[in-house]
């Protein structure tokens, strides 16, 4: 192995003590800092990513390579370290450090400063901890003051993709659903590459299916629905059976602006539920959906949906919440689009990763808690769907959605649900308009690590 005094380029660095066995190692957890630590070649907490700052002469950014999210900032805390503070890889950006080289007692190495301030990193302390101290003059005053770099060679190219992705829309196709419908086949060209773009699919692994559906005679009158609620039982019944491959991930997207039949709606044709009755029961579909690794969203088309219905918003949230899903808001047309592909993207990513962590399951036996904080702590990197919140907070509604979560049949959902009354969508939303929607690439959610623990238990039988 060779050392220089300063990294010699961008690249990946292990940072070592300059007399001792010591490297500097990254400890990701909150204000954890970094420690001095014997060489461990397989540890990658060892080894940082170092890149110049353009512009700026021996100054460079510093983020560890074990999680290139995670730069090395700095943390006071008088109490431990005499007012001085601390370097600490914490999910942000970088600082800018100063590697500044240095000759004495005949050994070239460096010495490590916030860019601007005074105090460099030391070790003094007693447990290895880094710290920030003022300058010593040789290296026999303040030998874990000096450090020199290993650069270490580049990371192989990543792998091809290998995942597969199965996309159904399921698309109400009643009068008020023709905008929806025609704004998607417009931009379905778009919509399939920007999900390959991703670079997590393996090519010709992009599967899209469609399932269609009005609802049961008298009630099927394709100018304006009937009745109101719609045969979603049987949607579900479609989505179920579709040719699904099993070495896939599998997203099923139901747009619609009604609730199915059966849950206590106004005016409902067929109160009991699906006239086809069994096996058409959509909670009982959406177990099973959730034991085959089908994540079931659903795009609500509003204000109709929540505005003409009592029932719905709570039904679906609790329904799509079994298989890990959740039900995504259309405020107006021009967002079908970014919510078909955020809604996409996202579902993909949780469901693969919760499909990583199967095993995980047997740790946490009924304890979606526990099992929820051990996924989050591995802090994956997840396509998020971003807007502000459409929906107002309401506590009876969350209580109505637990049910239908909670629920083994249709007939059990509706003896546990109560009536809500209020508006359920934000004042600003009321009159049409909507939220803008983004999709990112974030760590993941806690919320996120529920639902994606809820498809490690819903699919391993937890």
């Amino acid at each position: 192995m060779s050392y220089t005094p300063t990294p010699t380029g961008d690249g990946k660095y292990r940072i070592k003590v300059l007399d001792q066995n010591l490297y500097v190692q990254a400890e990701l957890v909150l204000n954890a800092g970094l420690q001095l630590c014997a060489l461990n070649k397989s540890e990658e907490k060892q080894k940082w990513v170092i890149n110049a700052v353009p512009g700026k002469s021996g100054v460079w950014t510093i983020k560890s390579a074990a999680d290139n999210n995670y730069g090395v900032t700095i943390y006071k805390d008088g109490d431990r370290y005499g007012g001085y503070g601390y370097p600490l890889p914490q999910y942000a950006a970088s600082l800018n450090w100063a590697i500044v080289e240095k000759y004495t007692d005949g050994k070239q190495y460096s010495k490590l400063k916030v860019d601007g301030e005074t105090y460099v990193w030391d070790s003094n302390w007693g447990d290895n901890a880094v710290n920030f101290y003022y300058e010593k003059t040789s290296v026999s005053l303040g030998p874990n003051q000096c450090y020199v770099f290993e650069k270490l060679p580049n990371d192989p190219p990543p792998p091809p993709p290998s995942k597969a992705l199965d996309v159904l829309f399921v698309q109400d196709v009643t009068g008020s659903q023709g905008p929806y419908i025609q704004k998607a086949k417009d931009n379905i060209n778009a919509i399939c590459q920007t999900l390959i773009s991703s670079g997590q699919i393996a090519p010709n692994a992009l599967r899209f299916g469609l399932v269609i559906f009005r609802d049961h005679p008298p009630q099927d009158d394709t100018t304006g629905g009937g009745d109101g609620p719609e045969a979603q039982c049987d949607a579900f019944a479609d989505i179920l059976t579709a040719g699904w491959n099993d070495d896939a991930e599998k997203v099923a997207l139901l747009v619609t602006d009604s609730p199915p039949h059966g849950i206590k709606e106004d005016g409902d044709g067929f109160p009991n539920g699906c006239p086809l009755q069994h096996p058409n029961d959509p909670v009982k579909i959406g177990n099973q959906l959730a034991r085959k690794g089908i994540v079931l969203n659903v795009l609500a088309c509003e204000p109709t949906l929540s505005g003409y219905y009592k029932n719905a918003l709570d039904f679906y949230k609790g329904v799509t919440k079994k298989s890990g899903g959740q039900i995504y808001p259309l405020g107006d047309v021009q967002s079908v689009v970014n919510s078909i592909l955020a809604a996409s993207l996202e579902s993909f990513d949780l469901s693969a990763f919760a499909q990583s962590n199967l095993n995980k399951a047997a740790g946490f036996s009924n304890n979606e808690a526990g099992l929820s904080k051990a996924l989050h702590d591995i802090r994956a990197q997840v396509h998020t769907f971003v807007a502000d919140s459409y929906y107002e907070d309401n506590a009876q509604g969350d209580a109505n959605a637990q049910a239908w979560f909670e629920a083994e049949s249709l007939e059990e959902g509706r003896e546990n649900i109560k009536r809500v009354v209020e508006n359920r969508i934000k004042a600003e939303y009321r009159s049409g308009k909507a939220p803008k929607v983004k999709v990112e690439t974030q760590p993941i959610s806690f919320v996120q690590a529920q639902r994606a623990a809820r498809m490690v238990m819903a699919r391993t039988g937890y």
